[in-house]
């Protein structure tokens, strides 16, 4: 097939950030179940303090509505792998304790699909013309998040207390989204033309982390966004100061990093690339080091021995191989293929 004019060259910066963000994933969740090491507290606080927001940010920035995506792609992976996680979990890692199966708080990491198939739902209700309907919607979004954490009924039931809680990423970054082709001119440029703005968004980050670093209200479980203020002892002031610093470290990712890395990178484009096979799959091996304590078998932790496992498994779990595989067997590829024979032979 030859090449097309309006064909639009891939934007590896998104690539790349992906394979950042799914390496702090993957870094963070070790760390969970290491052995203490010096600084340990503090780089947990300073990953959780954006890579999930600025994840799900990028989730919005490039979602679209589909229902074929919704219930293919989101939904099936959901209860496939609410399945798999569960009878792993209760007939291999823990087989004496009572087994049971449900699929309406998530498994670990899972609550991200289930509240991914949440936000694509409200993408019809998001769509607006106007810049400041846009703007309103997102004050909106914020004001929801902020209510929703002073009731205690929700918290993990349907993933529900994250789905508000980081519900302002997702719209924030959907009307970015809606915006990309202004985004493609300026990454297209030479970052260095932009000096100015990078400098200042990189003060802006350096100056995030050291409050941080030197806040002593703020704890890392605050950044979960899985309890109410009352279950999780933080209260509103704090989530809008956790908001504010996630917006910080957006704008960093967006108009910083992604013009800056907006190459293809060896390695870490593809893995940026198919980052849901190691989101998904990471978790069999995490659940099994952590049931035989393969990274507290001494007292003091290691953070090189982690940061190499992170890259292993990156390695493993995001190559091309595993990106054409995957599809097929844990996703719902077949499946919508076979959906889609099925209605054109009903159509005839």
């Amino acid at each position: 097939m030859q090449p097309t004019t309006q064909h639009k060259p891939r934007l590896y910066g998104y690539d790349n950030i992906k394979c950042i963000l799914i390496f702090l994933v993957v870094l963070a969740h070790l760390m969970e179940i290491s052995a203490p090491f010096e600084g340990k507290d503090a780089l947990y606080k300073l990953i959780y303090a954006f890579h999930m927001p600025v994840f799900i940010f990028f989730s919005g920035f490039f979602a679209r509505y589909s229902s074929s995506k919704i219930v293919f792609h989101l939904l099936y992976p959901y209860l496939l792998f609410q399945t798999l996680y569960l009878f792993f979990h209760n007939y291999i890692l823990y087989p004496d304790t009572p087994a049971a199966f449900q699929f309406t708080t998530p498994y670990w990491a899972l609550w991200y699909l289930l509240a991914m198939v949440f936000y694509y739902l409200l993408i019809p209700l998001l769509h607006q013309q106007k810049l400041w309907q846009c703007f309103a919607v997102f004050i909106l979004s914020i004001a929801t998040s902020i209510i929703a954490g002073f009731f205690n009924e929700i918290g993990f039931f349907l993933t529900l207390s994250r789905f508000f809680t980081f519900l302002p990423y997702f719209v924030l970054g959907y009307y970015t989204g809606q915006h990309k082709e202004q985004l493609r001119e300026y990454a297209a440029k030479h970052w260095t033309k932009h000096v100015l703005p990078g400098a200042a968004g990189t003060a802006a980050v350096i100056l995030v982390c050291r409050f941080l670093l030197q806040s002593t209200a703020i704890k890392s479980h605050m950044m979960f966004g899985s309890a109410s203020y009352a279950n999780a002892w933080y209260t509103p002031q704090i989530k809008l100061q956790l908001l504010g610093i996630g917006l910080v470290w957006v704008a960093f990712f967006l108009f910083v990093l992604a013009p800056l890395l907006n190459r293809n990178l060896p390695l870490i484009s593809t893995i940026g690339k198919n980052t849901l096979p190691v989101f998904l799959l990471h978790g069999f091996f995490l659940r099994c080091a952590g049931a035989v304590g393969m990274f507290t078998q001494s007292e003091q932790g290691n953070l090189m021995q982690l940061i190499l496992c992170t890259v292993i498994i990156l390695v493993v779990l995001g190559n091309t191989i595993v990106a054409k595989v995957f599809p097929y067997i844990f996703s719902g590829t077949l499946l919508e293929k076979l959906w889609k024979n099925i209605r054109e032979r009903l159509k005839k």
